[in-house]
Formats: structure tokens, C-alpha cells, sequence
């Protein structure tokens, strides 16, 4: 299946009519927070399977990746669909609400493609929208605890020479625990250091002139030699539109996962 979840709404325009699903985390964000949730050294995959198991029973775990062996994780009155989400920030996981109801807690989602993304294949429907910036970003990542200023761990992305600017970026979450601060900062620093020079694409593309399937988190060699581009970039955000005449998606690729400017943001296309 494609799609799977709650409806939320319908639109009705003359003789078209509009279904609005929910992903099913929407089951896990309406469920009652427990009071306290707290996990002391502990895998995040093990973390991540007690969350999920304490969902509503419309889900259940699915795949769970281990990507750190240590943790602590705390939380009061938050729902345990919020709690993972943040425990993915935290380590880099990725997580993923099935339309059957599974929940997967990955190292990454998608997978590795060879097909390149290139205007002379036609794929892309529309002009891209891109976004670069080749200026000094951060060489080091503070994540400070939200609760006590006074607790915060560092990373270094960059770096940097005895002549060299230092350039911090800092980031706070609600946590105290030192383990977590570290994680988040790790995290953050990795992402950098691996496309020191940030790249986004927003794009609507054509799924019938593309071999391979398009899915969230699929990583392409993106070729748009108009503007200086070849390089491999992920699908971070994605949504299908499928209508009498066919099918188009939608979507934001990126060289990082974490560090990205418009992470959440709206499309605009």
C-alpha cells in the first residue's frame, strides 16, 4: 500500500472529492502521555521498541536499528510519538509509520540509487528551486540543556587551524542528561562534516520517467549541470499527488539530514 491512516478531512471540488489521511502517528500523538518515561544506559533501539510497544495497539514495532549503544532518555507528559521522534534526533535514526502500522525506528530510511535525477532524462516538471550556502558554517556544535544552561557537550564539525575562526552553532534540548547532550552534538557535527557546503533542492518530478521507484529517504546522483550540480543528494520530504491524468511528486533533496536550513519547512513549488 501507498498510503494508510486516519481521515481527516474531505474537500469536495464539483465532481472530484478529496481525501486528507493522517499518518497513524497521529494514534500515538492523541494517546495519553504517560507521566514519566525514563531509561538510564540503555541501546536506543531497546528505547525505541518500548516506546512503541506502549503505543496504542493500531501500531506496532516494526524494524528497530540500533545506532547508539548507550543512552539515558527522559521525558515527563509527553506522548510517546513525541518521545521518538526526539530519541531519533538525538542518535540520527530515522522513524517511519507504515499503512499497515508498523512503526520502524532505522539507521536510515530508503536506499542507495544509481539512476541520476537530470533534466535531460525528464524528470524534473518543474524548475528547481536551490538553495546552497557556501558560506563558513558551523566548525563546532554546543547542544546546552534546556532545563540548566550550565549543562552542555560539544563536537567538533570542522577542523579548524591555529589562524582559523572557530563558529559554533548551538542548539538546546529539553534534557539534563549529558549522554543525550553528546548524542545530539555528535549528530549535528556528522551531518556537517560530511557536505560541509549545505545544498537543497525542491522539485517536482515525474515518477514515470524514473526506473527506479521513488521513496522517502532514497539517496540519487542528482546531475543539473545549468547550475553547477552533480553530486549524490537524499529525499527528505516527499508527497505524491495523484490525479486522473497521472502522477507527479514532490520533494526536498538534500546533501544532510540534520543541518538543513529549511528542515520542516513548507514547499514552494
Amino acid at each position: 500500500a501507498i498510503f494508510g491512516g486516519r481521515v481527516d478531512d474531505f474537500q469536495f471540488n464539483d465532481v472530484t472529492v478529496s481525501v486528507i489521511l493522517d499518518s497513524f502517528e497521529v494514534d500515538a500523538k492523541n494517546q495519553q502521555p504517560p507521566a514519566s518515561f525514563d531509561r538510564t544506559g540503555e541501546s536506543d533501539d531497546s528505547i525505541a521498541d518500548a516506546l512503541i510497544s506502549g503505543m496504542p495497539d493500531s501500531l506496532s514495532v516494526g524494524t528497530t536499528n540500533q545506532t547508539t549503544a548507550s543512552i539515558d532518555f527522559s521525558a515527563t507528559h509527553e506522548s510517546r510519538a513525541t518521545m521518538l521522534r526526539s530519541l531519533a534526533d538525538d542518535t540520527g535514526a530515522e522513524v517511519a509509520y507504515r499503512p499497515d502500522g508498523e512503526v520502524d525506528y532505522l539507521d536510515r530510511l530508503g536506499a542507495d540509487k544509481t539512476e541520476p535525477l537530470s533534466p535531460s532524462a525528464g524528470v524534473f516538471i518543474s524548475e528547481p528551486r536551490i538553495r546552497r550556502d557556501t558560506a563558513q558554517d558551523a566548525t563546532d556544535v554546543r547542544v546546552v540543556s534546556a532545563d540548566d544552561d550550565t549543562l552542555f557537550e560539544e563536537a567538533e564539525a570542522i577542523s579548524t587551524g591555529a589562524d582559523d575562526l572557530e563558529a559554533f552553532r548551538t542548539e538546546f534540548i529539553d534534557s539534563s542528561s549529558t549522554s543525550r547532550l553528546q548524542a545530539r552534538a555528535t549528530t549535528i557535527a556528522d551531518d556537517i562534516a560530511d557536505a560541509p557546503d549545505s545544498l537543497e533542492i525542491e522539485a517536482r518530478l515525474d515518477p514515470e520517467a524514473v526506473a527506479a521507484d521513488i521513496a522517502l529517504g532514497d539517496e540519487f546522483p542528482v546531475s543539473l549541470p545549468e547550475y553547477g550540480i552533480d553530486e549524490r543528494l537524499r529525499i527528505l520530504e516527499l508527497e505524491r499527488e495523484i490525479k486522473g491524468d497521472g502522477e507527479t511528486v514532490r520533494v526536498r533533496l538534500s546533501n544532510r539530514t540534520q543541518a538543513t536550513p529549511t528542515r520542516g519547512g513548507p514547499f514552494n513549488l
